[in-house]
């Protein structure tokens, strides 16, 4: 089962970025590195538990 985290679901309207990946763990990697290299988030920015809990809860599973 592979995952998928778009930017439009996090509140990002102007970005059509969805992240991908076949386990949580590659799809938080690519949804962590376009949030630093196209939203220029921090690594303390990535770590708030407010954004972990939105980011879980806009996670889709895709077959």
């Amino acid at each position: 089962m592979a995952f998928e985290l778009a930017c439009e679901d996090l509140g990002m309207a102007d970005c059509d970025f969805v992240a991908k990946g076949q386990t949580m763990d590659e799809l938080m990697a690519s949804g962590a590195a376009h949030g630093k290299s196209a939203h220029g988030m921090t690594d303390a920015q990535m770590q708030d538990p407010k954004l972990g809990e939105a980011v879980k809860a806009a996670v889709r599973q895709v077959a």
